[in-house]
């Protein structure tokens, strides 16, 4: 096998994003998806990526001072190859992103249907195991949260 090192000087990665997120309205979670996505996706563009907590309903992406995305602005949240789009036009113009690259000028993100129905997003920890030969155990647990339709949401205890 061939390995190949790449070393790259923090003078040519000298982009930074910034990812305003209301601490109120509870998206850290979200905030922090976005930003390991924005990370992998532009490992060898991005020198400095900020989480910045702030109040009042905001969620705001910065690339390089330049807002490229506001939630009240737009109404609603950027699907994850929209900031890809829209970060990518301002930290590295002539880079391909594959199948989530836009078709002419266009977005290829599309609204999500949405249901009139009243939910709930309750927190929950999702867990996952495994034995392996010989009896060991083998897991991982993750954070999240669900929607739950609000008549479910309270579950309730067998008696």
């Amino acid at each position: 096998m061939h390995y190949e090192a790449r070393w790259i000087s923090m003078e040519t990665m000298s982009n930074k994003v910034e990812i305003r997120y209301c601490t109120q309205c509870r998206w850290l979670l979200r905030s922090a998806w976005m930003a390991q996505e924005l990370l992998t996706t532009f490992e060898q563009e991005i020198a400095e990526l900020t989480l910045q907590p702030v109040t009042g309903g905001v969620f705001d992406v910065y690339a390089n001072g330049k807002l490229v995305w506001s939630r009240k602005k737009a109404g609603r949240f950027p699907e994850i190859t929209e900031l890809k789009q829209l970060v990518r036009d301002q930290i590295a113009p002539g880079k391909g992103l594959g199948h989530a690259d836009r078709k002419g000028s266009q977005s290829i993100a599309q609204p999500l249907p949405t249901t009139h129905e009243p939910v709930s997003v309750v927190p929950a920890l999702f867990s996952a195991y495994s034995v392996r030969p010989g009896g060991q155990m083998q897991g991982a647990v993750a954070v999240g949260v669900v929607a739950l339709p609000q008549a479910s949401a309270t579950p309730q205890m067998a008696a």
